[in-house]
C-alpha cells in the first residue's frame, strides 16, 4: 500500500473512532425503527395475518433544537433500507399475539471530509425480533368504541458491535439493538356510525434495557409515541388514513452514567397512507412518514423522510373445517327441503359464526351463507322454527330480514365483521 492510501485509511479510520457518540442521529437507532403499525384489530379467533414490508428512510441535514444547521459536513447523509415479516394470530375474538422479525439489507452513513473524497462506513443484517400480545378489555354497549392495551418485548437476535476494520461502527448504524426493549401501549378505537370513518389514538411507552457488551456500554433514552390516525373507507376495497405521530425520546446515558447531551428530542410526524384490498384476504399498503417539527436536543442528523411498503395476508383456520364438521353431508338433497333469506355479514369469520348458529337448531342440515350475496340457504327434514332461528342470527350479532341485532350485540363481535356503515 502507497504512502498517501495509508494516510488517506489513517485519516479515515481516526474520524471514525474520534467522531462524538453525542452526534447521534436521530433518523436512525440501533435496532428495528418505530413500527408503522396503526393498532387496528387483526382477524377473530383462529385468524393468523401474515405482512412483508420493506422502508426505506432518509436523512441529510443537522438540527439544533428547531433550527437547521449547515457548517456541519463530516456525515453528508444517512439512509436505511429495511425489511420486516410480522405475525398476529388470534387466541380468541379479543386475545391476539404478534411477532415480528426485521433486517437491515444496507444502513449506511456517507462522510464528505472536504477535497472531493467522500467516504461511507455501511452495517447490514438481521435487526431484532418481537413478541407481544393485546387484549380488548372495553367495548362500549352504545357505540362502536374499545380500548385495547398491550405488551411486548423486543429481543436484540440479531447482529451487533459490527465492525469497519478494526473500529467498532457507532451504536446508530448497528442493525440489532444491542438491549431488550419493553414497551406498553393502550389503543382507542371509535367508529361513527352511519360513516364511513374511524377515529383510532395508539400510545406506546417503550423502556431500553442498557447495552452491555464487551465493545459497546450504553442505554438509549425511553421512548414515547402518540398517535392519531383518521381512517376513512373509499370503497369495500380502498381505505385512506392519515396519521399525526408525536414522538419523544429521552436523553441517553454513556458508560460513565452521564447523560448524553445531543440526544433525544421530540419529533411530530405527518404519515398519509392508501390501502387496497385484494383477492378478498390479501392487502396492500403504502405510507409515507415526513417529520413537519423538530425540537432536537444539541447538535444531530434530522430524518428527511421515509416510504415503506406493505402486503399481507389473512388465513383463517378452521372456519370452514369446523363449519363441515357440523353439518350433516351423508343426507341426500332428494329429502331435504331448502329455506334461504338474506343475513348481513361481512367476512369468513361471519360465515362461521351464522352457520353454526344454524346448525344448532333441531332436523337442520345443512346451512350455506355467501359472503357475496348475503343470502343464507338452509337445507332441512321436517319442520323447523324459522322465526327462531333468525332470532337467534340476531342475538349472534347479524341482522337479517326479521330480526336486527341489539347495539350492544353487535359491538361485540370484532372489528373485521362490523357490516354496519
Amino acid at each position: 500500500m502507497s504512502a498517501l492510501k495509508r494516510v488517506t485509511v489513517a485519516t479515515l479510520l481516526l474520524y471514525l473512532c474520534i467522531l462524538p457518540y453525542d452526534l447521534s442521529a436521530q433518523c436512525c437507532v440501533a435496532g428495528n425503527p418505530t413500527s408503522s403499525t396503526d393498532g387496528r384489530s387483526t382477524g377473530g379467533k383462529n385468524s393468523l395475518d401474515i405482512s412483508v414490508g420493506d422502508m426505506f428512510s432518509y436523512s441529510d441535514t443537522y438540527y439544533q433544537g428547531t433550527k437547521e444547521v449547515d457548517n456541519y459536513k463530516y456525515i453528508k447523509n444517512s439512509y436505511f433500507n429495511f425489511s420486516s415479516l410480522s405475525l398476529s394470530y388470534g387466541l380468541t375474538d379479543k386475545l391476539k399475539i404478534s411477532s415480528d422479525l426485521g433486517y437491515y439489507t444496507g444502513k449506511i452513513q456517507n462522510f464528505d471530509f472536504g477535497g472531493g473524497q467522500v467516504y461511507n462506513r455501511k452495517a447490514y443484517g438481521l435487526g431484532d425480533g418481537s413478541i407481544g400480545i393485546s387484549y380488548q378489555i372495553f367495548t362500549n354497549q352504545s357505540k362502536s368504541f374499545n380500548i385495547t392495551p398491550s405488551l411486548r418485548a423486543t429481543l436484540p437476535i440479531g447482529t451487533f458491535d459490527q465492525m469497519y476494520g478494526p473500529v467498532v461502527l457507532p451504536i446508530d448504524l448497528q442493525p440489532s439493538s444491542g438491549g431488550y426493549k419493553y414497551e406498553g401501549g393502550l389503543m382507542f378505537f371509535n367508529h361513527f356510525e352511519n360513516t364511513d370513518f374511524s377515529l383510532i389514538s395508539v400510545n406506546t411507552f417503550e423502556y431500553s434495557q442498557r447495552i452491555n457488551t464487551e465493545r459497546t456500554n450504553y442505554k438509549y433514552g425511553n421512548l414515547y409515541n402518540f398517535s392519531i390516525l383518521g381512517i376513512y373507507n373509499i370503497s369495500e376495497s380502498l381505505t385512506g388514513i392519515l396519521k399525526f405521530r408525536a414522538q419523544i425520546r429521552d436523553k441517553a446515558i454513556d458508560d460513565a452514567n452521564n447523560i448524553i447531551e445531543a440526544t433525544g428530542g421530540f419529533v411530530l410526524f405527518l404519515a398519509p397512507q392508501i390501502e387496497i384490498k385484494f383477492l378478498d384476504s390479501w392487502k396492500f399498503s403504502l405510507q409515507g412518514e415526513i417529520p413537519i417539527y423538530r425540537d432536537l436536543n444539541g447538535l444531530q442528523l434530522g430524518n428527511k423522510y421515509a416510504v415503506s411498503a406493505r402486503i399481507s395476508k389473512r388465513i383463517d383456520f378452521g372456519s370452514s373445517a369446523k363449519t363441515k364438521n357440523v353439518i350433516d353431508e351423508s343426507v341426500s338433497d332428494v329429502n331435504l327441503k331448502h329455506s334461504i333469506f338474506r343475513v348481513e355479514g361481512l367476512c369468513d369469520h361471519c360465515k362461521e359464526r351464522i352457520e353454526k348458529t344454524v346448525i344448532g337448531f333441531d332436523n337442520v342440515k345443512r346451512a350455506d351463507w355467501d359472503k357475496e350475496t348475503k343470502m343464507l340457504s338452509i337445507s332441512y327434514s321436517n319442520q323447523i322454527n324459522l322465526d327462531a332461528i333468525k332470532k337467534a342470527l340476531a342475538d349472534a350479532g347479524h341482522d337479517n330480514d326479521s330480526y336486527k341485532a341489539k347495539d350492544d350485540v353487535y359491538n361485540a363481535i370484532p372489528e373485521c365483521c362490523k357490516y354496519r356503515k
